[in-house]
C-alpha cells in the first residue's frame, strides 16, 4: 500500500481503481449479453388421404391439438349425401417419453353404393342385385388411436336415398349428418290423388350401440323393407362401427323393370342405420308405380375423457350432383 508524505497509509490510487474497473466491466457486459433459449416452433402434421398412418411425437411434448374430420356420404343428382363430423380438441401426452399415435382417415361413400372405409366403414347398398337407381354409400369414420385405445373418432355422413317412379312425385331424403341425429324421410306423392307415402331414414347411433335401421314409414303400400342397423363399436373396420347396409327393394311386373336399394349408414365410433324402402303399386291400373328409399344416418362420434377443449361441428361435404363423398382428414399440431 502506498503511504503519504507523512508516512500514514492512504487509499487506493486512481490507477488501482481504474485497473479494477477494467476487470469488472467485461464481466458485467458478458453476463448481460447471454440470450434466453428460443422455444421450438410448432410442428403440424396433416393427413388427407384415406387409409391408416402412424405419427410419433417426441418426448418433451405434453399436449397436442387436433382436428379430426370424418368422410362424407355420397350424393345423387338431386339429393345431397350426409356431411361428416369435425372434432377439435387437445390431447394429453406423457411428455417424458415419445408417443406413437395411429391415424385413420375415412374414405367418402361411393355413387355405386359402396361405403367408404375408415374407423368404421360406411354402409354399402346391395349392388349385386340392383339394376336401377341405388342408394348411395355412407362415408367412413376418421380417428386417432394410442395403441388400441381410441382417443377421438369423427363419424362419416350417411348415403343419400334413391327412387324409381312413374306417376309419383318423389322427394328423396338427403344423407344424415354425423354431427346431428336427425334424418329426413323420403316421400312419394301419387300425382292422380295426392296420396303421400314415406320411407324413413336410418337412426343415429348411441354410445357404443349402432343406430337402428329406418322404420317402414307411413301410408299403405304394396311392400315395405326396413333398413338395417349400424354396427356396434368394436365390430367394424379398425374396431369402429360400420354403417348399416342399404335395404334391397325388388320390383314386380307392376313396378317397372329396376331393382334398387336404400342409402347406407355412415361409419364411426358406432355405425348409423340405413334407410328403409318401399314399393307402391296400388295405382298399377293407370301405370303409376314407385320404388323409393330413405337415406342412411351419420356415424357416431367419440372423445376420450383425457381429451380437453372439445368442439364438434358439421364438416363440409364437397359432393355436388351424383358424386362420391368428401374424404376425411386428421391434423395434429404439437
Amino acid at each position: 500500500m502506498e503511504k503519504s508524505r507523512d508516512g500514514s497509509p492512504r487509499g487506493p490510487s486512481r490507477r488501482a481503481v481504474a485497473g479494477g474497473l477494467i476487470w469488472t466491466i467485461p464481466v458485467i457486459a458478458v453476463g448481460a449479453a447471454v440470450p434466453a433459449m428460443a422455444a421450438s416452433p410448432p410442428v403440424t402434421n396433416t393427413y388427407s388421404t384415406a387409409g391408416t398412418s402412424t405419427l410419433t411425437i417426441p418426448a418433451g411434448n405434453r399436449s397436442a391439438t387436433f382436428t379430426v374430420v370424418g368422410a362424407g356420404g355420397a350424393s345423387t343428382s338431386k339429393t345431397a349425401g350426409g356431411a361428416a363430423a369435425s372434432i377439435q380438441g387437445t390431447l394429453a401426452l406423457a411428455g417424458t417419453t415419445a408417443t406413437t399415435l395411429t391415424i385413420v382417415v375415412g374414405a367418402g361413400g361411393n355413387t355405386s353404393g359402396v361405403g367408404g372405409a375408415g374407423y368404421g366403414s360406411g354402409g354399402s347398398s346391395t349392388t349385386a342385385l340392383v339394376t336401377g337407381d341405388v342408394g348411395r354409400g355412407g362415408g367412413g369414420g376418421s380417428a386417432i388411436l394410442n395403441g388400441t385405445t381410441v382417443l377421438v373418432a369423427a363419424g362419416g355422413g350417411g348415403g343419400a336415398g334413391a327412387s324409381s317412379a312413374s306417376g309419383y312425385t318423389v322427394v328423396v331424403g338427403p344423407g344424415g349428418n354425423a354431427a346431428t341425429s336427425a334424418t329426413t324421410a323420403t316421400t312419394a306423392t301419387l300425382t292422380s290423388d295426392s296420396s303421400t307415402y314415406t320411407a324413413l331414414g336410418g337412426s343415429a347411433s348411441s354410445g357404443t350401440t349402432g343406430g337402428a335401421g329406418g322404420a317402414v314409414g307411413t301410408g299403405t303400400v304394396t311392400t315395405r323393407y326396413p333398413g338395417n342397423a349400424g354396427g356396434n363399436n368394436g365390430t367394424g373396420t379398425n374396431n369402429g362401427g360400420n354403417g348399416g347396409a342399404g335395404a334391397y327393394i325388388a320390383h314386380t311386373t307392376n313396378d317397372g323393370t329396376a331393382n334398387m336399394a336404400s342409402g347406407g349408414g355412415g361409419g364411426g365410433y358406432a355405425g348409423g342405420g340405413s334407410g328403409a324402402g318401399a314399393q307402391a303399386s296400388a295405382a298399377a291400373a293407370n301405370g303409376a308405380y314407385a320404388l323409393f328409399a330413405g337415406a342412411g344416418a351419420g356415424g357416431g362420434n367419440f372423445t376420450a375423457a383425457s381429451v380437453t377443449n372439445v368442439t364438434t361441428s358439421t364438416a363440409t361435404n364437397t359432393a355436388v350432383g351424383s358424386a362420391a363423398g368428401s374424404t376425411g382428414s386428421v391434423t395434429i399440431t404439437y
